[in-house]
This record gives C-alpha cells, sequence and structure tokens, in this order.
C-alpha cells in the first residue's frame, strides 16, 4: 500500500503553474525560430546510415553513436510515438523486443527478459529524462503510465538500453535504462493546441508555447490535462449480491493534469515539470470493499534540472545537473471494518542533489570521463492511518544521503576494435558501499557488420518502503534486508544490409542474487520483505528494421527462460516467447498515414495457475491535409477486440486481471 496529498487538487500543481506562467510572461521578448538550421531532422525520414549514426546518451552518460555504444540500443522517435497513437511511456514500452507490460488497472509494471513482478513499482528499471534519474527516493519507483510526468507529445525519442547500468548510473538499473530526451522550443516554432476524445468518456486537451528570443533564449512551455470515466468492470471472484454481483460501476476513473517548463539560454538549460494522476482502484485490492468510489490512488511528482553543459576546449566538455524533486502519493483504502473506515496512507519525497562529470576526448579516438554524483534525501516519509476516528498505525521518517563516484573509458585498441570499461563505487548513509563494473569490446567486424561483448553487473538497495512499512498486523518492516545483486554477459551482432535494412541478434545470460521478495510470515501472518531468491535467466532476441523513403517497420522475436534456481520453476508473470510488429506507411490517398502495431505475449505463470497467451494490435489513421497546420488522427486499441488478462499480485483477489477490449481515440492537433 502506498501514497500522497489530502485532497485531489493537489496544491503543489497550481503552485508550479503559476510560477511557469510567470516565467513565460517575464521572458525577454519571443519572436520565432525561421532558419531552416534551427529545425532538427525528422528522425523517420533519415536514411538508415544517419540513423544509426545518432549520438545517444543513455548507455555511456556521453553522446555516442548506437553503433559504437557499448549495448544494444532501441530508439523509438517522436514521429513513430505520433504516427502509432502511443498514449503513455508505457505503450512506447511495449513495442521494444524484449519488454513486455503488466497492468493491474491502477498501475503499469515493465517487464524486461523474462523478469516481470506486478506490484514491484519498477524499481528494477531506471527512468532518466533528459539525463536525469526520476525514479522515486522511497519506492525507487520508475512511473511509466500516465503518472509519468511529461506529456508523449513533449518526447523527441526514447532510448532503451537493457541489462545492468549500475556501472554508470548505480542503484535500480538493474534491467534496464530507459532515457526520455525532450523536444526542445523550436520544434514549435509558436502554439500547438490539441483536443482528443475517446471510449468511456475520455478526453484531454494540450496547449504548447515554442519560441525563441532574438537572442537565442529557448522557452518551452507546455500544459495538458486528461480525464477518462473507465469501462464499468465484471469480476467474478466478487458475484454475490453483497458485492454488487460482482459488477465494479464508475470506479475505473482516472485524471491527469501536468505543467512542463524548458528554458535553455547558451551553456544553460532549466527544466521545470509536474504531473498529477488520481486513479480509481476497481478491484477491490487489499481486502477494501468492493465498488467503493472512494477507493483511490494520488500520485504527484515534481522536478526541476538545472544543465550546464560548457566547452572548456576542443577535446574537454563539463557537465553538471542541479536537480530538486519531490514525490507525493496518497492512497484511500475502504474497509468494512465495521464501521466502514477509509485507511489513508501517504508518502512524502524530497530530495536535491547534483552531479559533475568531465569528458575528455583523447588523441588517438579515446575517450575517458570522470564524475561524480550527490543526493540529499531529505524527506522520506511514511504515514497510515484511518480517518474517522483516527488512528495512526505508521508515522516513519528515514532521511539519508548517498554519494558516487565513476569512471567511464572508450580505448581505441585498433581500427577496428574499441574497448568501453566503466567502473562506479556508490557510498549510502544508511546501506552498504557498493561497486559495480562494466567492460564491453565493440568489433567493427565490417563497416556493415559490428559484433559486441558485454559483461556488467548491478544492484539494488532496498528501498524505505521495502525495510521499514509497519502496519500492524497486517504488514512487517525488515530493516537488515540486504542489497540484490545480478551478473550479466550478452552477445550482440548488428547486420546493415544495403540502405535500408539493419538487422540485430544477442544471446545473453544473467544471475540474481539475494532477491526482495514480498511474503507472508508463517508465524505472524503478515506481508514482509525478505531476501529469499536466486534467479537464473537466458534468452535471445532478433530484431529486423526496414527505413524505407516512406515506410517504417519493425519486427522482433524474443524467447527467454527465467526461473528461480533452486527449484528451476519458471517465474511468475515471465513470458516464454515475445513477438511484436510496428509498421507505419503511406496509403496512397493524400496526406494519410497509417500507423499497425501487434505484439504476442505467450502464456505466463500466476501465483494460482496459469493465464493464457494473446495477441492484441493496434491501428493509428493520421492526416495531415485537411488544412494548414492541422492533424487529425484517429487510432484503433485492440483492434480485434481480444479478451485477455494479466497476472494479478497478492494483494488482489484475482488471480487474473482481465485488460480493456476494443476502445477508440480521436485526436486534433492543430500549429498556429
Amino acid at each position: 500500500m502506498r501514497a500522497s496529498q489530502s485532497d485531489t487538487t493537489l496544491p503543489g500543481f497550481r503552485r508550479l503553474a503559476g510560477t511557469l506562467l510567470c516565467a513565460a510572461l517575464g521572458a525577454c521578448p519571443i519572436v520565432s525560430a525561421t532558419a531552416a538550421d534551427d529545425v532538427p531532422p525528422d528522425l523517420s525520414s533519415l536514411p538508415l546510415e544517419r540513423l544509426l549514426d545518432l549520438e545517444i546518451e543513455g548507455a555511456s552518460k556521453f553522446p555516442q553513436k548506437m553503433t559504437a555504444a557499448p549495448s544494444l540500443v532501441t530508439v523509438i522517435t517522436r514521429d513513430e510515438i505520433r504516427e502509432h497513437g502511443y498514449r503513455t511511456l508505457a505503450d512506447v514500452l511495449r513495442t521494444v523486443p524484449g519488454l513486455y507490460v503488466t497492468n493491474d488497472r491502477n498501475y503499469e509494471y515493465l517487464g524486461a527478459r523474462g523478469f516481470g513482478r506486478p506490484g514491484d513499482y519498477n524499481s528494477r528499471v531506471l527512468l532518466l529524462v533528459d539525463g536525469q534519474r526520476i525514479n522515486d527516493n522511497v519506492y525507487d519507483g520508475a512511473l511509466i503510465d500516465r503518472s509519468f510526468p511529461v506529456n508523449l507529445d513533449l518526447i523527441e525519442r526514447d532510448e532503451f538500453v537493457p541489462g545492468p547500468g549500475s556501472a554508470v548510473y548505480g542503484s535500480n538499473a538493474l534491467l534496464g535504462v530507459v532515457n526520455v530526451v525532450t523536444r526542445s522550443a523550436r520544434d514549435f516554432n509558436g502554439i500547438e493546441v490539441a483536443a482528443e476524445v475517446g471510449s468511456f468518456g475520455a478526453r484531454g486537451g494540450r496547449a504548447t508555447l515554442g519560441h525563441r528570443a532574438a537572442d537565442g533564449f529557448d522557452l518551452l512551455l507546455s500544459a495538458s490535462r486528461n480525464h477518462s470515466d473507465g469501462p464499468n468492470l465484471y469480476y467474478p471472484e466478487f458475484n454475490s449480491p453483497a458485492t454488487n454481483n460482482g459488477w465494479a460501476i464508475g470506479v475505473d476513473y482516472e485524471t491527469r493534469r501536468d505543467v512542463f517548463l524548458k528554458a535553455s539560454q547558451g551553456a544553460f538549460t532549466l527544466t521545470v515539470a509536474h504531473a498529477e494522476r488520481e486513479k480509481g482502484i476497481p478491484t477491490a485490492s487489499y481486502g477494501q470493499v468492493f465498488n467503493d468510489p472512494r477507493s483511490r490512488t494520488i500520485d504527484a511528482q515534481s522536478y526541476l534540472n538545472l544543465q550546464i553543459d560548457h566547452a572548456l576546449s576542443d577535446t574537454r566538455q563539463l557537465q553538471a545537473h542541479l536537480y530538486q524533486a519531490r514525490y507525493d502519493y496518497q492512497g484511500d483504502y475502504v474497509y468494512d471494518n465495521p464501521p466502514v473506515t477509509v485507511n489513508r496512507d501517504v508518502t512524502e519525497g524530497d530530495w536535491w542533489g547534483g552531479e559533475l562529470k568531465l569528458i575528455e576526448h583523447l588523441a588517438g579516438g579515446h575517450t575517458l570521463v570522470l564524475g561524480g554524483e550527490y543526493q540529499n534525501d531529505m524527506r522520506r516519509d511514511q504515514f497510515n492511518y484511518d480517518l474517522t476516528p483516527y488512528y495512526s498505525y505508521l508515522d516513519d521518517r528515514h532521511p539519508s544521503h548517498r554519494s558516487a563516484a565513476y569512471v567511464q573509458g572508450e580505448a581505441k585498441l585498433t581500427d577496428a576494435l574499441t574497448a568501453s570499461v566503466g567502473v562506479r563505487r556508490d557510498i549510502y548513509a544508511d546501506a552498504a558501499a557498493a561497486t559495480s563494473p562494466r567492460l564491453a569490446l565493440v568489433y567493427r567486424l565490417q563497416p556493415e557488420t559490428v559484433i559486441k561483448a558485454i559483461y556488467g553487473s548491478a544492484y539494488r538497495v532496498p528501498n524505505v518502503y521495502e525495510r521499514y512499512y509497519a502496519t500492524a498486523p497486517t504488514n512487517e518492516a525488515n530493516p537488515n534486508l540486504q542489497p540484490e545483486r545480478i551478473r550479466s554477459r550478452e552477445l550482440v551482432a548488428e547486420q546493415r544490409i544495403g540502405e535500408r535494412l539493419r538487422l540485430t541478434a544477442s544471446y545473453y545470460e544473467y544471475e540474481m542474487h539475494d532477491l526482495i521478495s514480498l511474503m507472508t510470515d508463517p508465524l505472524t501472518g503478515a506481508l514482509v520483505f525478505k531476501n529469499l531468491d536466486n534467479v537464473e535467466a537466458r534468452g535471445a532476441e532478433i530484431t529486423g528494421e526496414w527505413l524505407g523513403q516512406t515506410m517504417h517497420a519493425r519486427a522482433s522475436y524474443s524467447v527467454q527462460d527465467a526461473h528461480d534456481e533452486a527449484t528451476e520453476q519458471t517465474l511468475t508473470n515471465a513470458p516464454r516467447h515475445l513477438a511484436k510488429l510496428v509498421v507505419s506507411t503511406p496509403l496512397g490517398i493524400s496526406a494519410v498515414r497509417a500507423g499497425f502495431d501487434a505484439r504476442y505475449v505467450s502464456r505466463r505463470r500466476t501465483l494460482a495457475g496459469e493465464v493464457g497467451g494473446y495477441t492484441v494490435s493496434n491501428l493509428t489513421f493520421t492526416h495531415n491535409g485537411l488544412a494548414k497546420g492541422v492533424e487529425l488522427s484517429f487510432s484503433l486499441y485492440n483492434l480485434f477486440d481480444k479478451a485477455y488478462g494479466d497476472p494479478g499480485s497478492l494483494e488482489h483477489l484475482q488471480d487474473v486481471i482481465a485488460q480493456d477490449g476494443r476502445t477508440v481515440r480521436l485526436k486534433l492537433t492543430y500549429r498556429f
């Protein structure tokens, strides 16, 4: 159980909205950017060679070409996001090879390479925005549903780097790193507004201002709001007259709002973001009263990041980050004790920190990166209490701090062979220090063929929720939890065929030790986190990507085996097979494109049995020829109305949680 503020209109939203408005009104005189050189390239129209030469930063903390990165990197561009009608970051990540998403109708959870525990709040994946960590400091959660703090229309691209990343980023980067790169003011060149409607009473709108001042000052300012009434849902587990015959009516609602500011001048870039989401809980998790609209969660996340990027010389670059962030969570849980009681679960996290990084490009094609980080967790507070009559079960406060130093090196051993070496040391005030190495060899066999061999280790420090959440008699604390650790080996082959086709294949193995698992204490009957499991996994992925002049297609297949080391039993929510297809093409009708994507997920173990495999397809039509500056898109999600479900976790009575059937969305965008 988790949580934050005390009412649905969080005060942080009003304060931040006012701050951004003042910033916009107080900015220096603004004019539109019109020079052709100021407009970034359309990534979907680039030839394959230029696309592979794009510089990504998620793999090593410095810009490098995709083919040179010490990892297999997947990039999803803003054009793919738009042409396929993706609504959340989870929608984007569903299309990435080797990834899958589980939805318990409150949050969405990311699985990678056979490991995806429902209810773990994505604490084993590191989420970055423009290179800045935004996992919270209480659950270490990476919010990928509508709680994600950036509107998808503001994203330039998403980079996914699979495998351990602690040598670069520290804790949480066990299964991979997601780096979201945001757009700049010059991408909009004026005002853009969007409105959308869809199934289950869904509606929303966005307004964005993007301009440049005469002196080169860039300002991007955006705000949006979305709401959905949600479907009425039937759960046979609650099929009795006392629980509305299993029907949850009007309790799957969702409301989201956000504001975003990005301003840059010379070497300085300031980013401010705030988003909050209220979500009804239709599943009656944690033994709540069924079909009560008061059952809900509220997530609010804010961050401010000042980045300084200064060239000291032609070969030396200094980068600095200063940031402050806040995460608030509130969960209202309705219980019939009797009488009916609303239990409130509250979490408040505040932290600030900084990073200093020096990038040196040495003679001979070598690169050296030296860096240090510091983070002060001012507040990591958890509360739990009944509202009426008031009774407190938990009042826990654990401020802390951490520091780290790292070195990354890229050595060009020969014209064809490059070695990438990195090591990082993290020191915690309340946990054991950790050292994380990584070694990769990148061999360019031919200009069109690249082979990569990668070894890495990573760790995850137990978070405050896992160590200290205790609400007797249902939950026990365990302050003696130890970090989880993973060791991984991977072999990657990348092959370019002609100017348009790229093939990649990879084989990987990993072991996870001291895995933190939620269990029921046999002596007390309470839920408690313990270091219980060791996991072994191996798998292979193959992906083909075609970049034609007008058509873009990507197909992938993954086979994976993740099992408990002691019992050799396959993990829960670990599909053996994943297959995906993403296609975008013109239809031969003026200014109309079609975006089609399909994904297959094989059967998975659940806590009590098994859920069958499924194939779900989505189709989006985009029309740019209605009028100048007008774009219209129409999306059909779950095109063939497939009935399917995802495994539930311990807090659910449902072993399998049904997902939506066919839904639609109509979106209109107008650029002034």
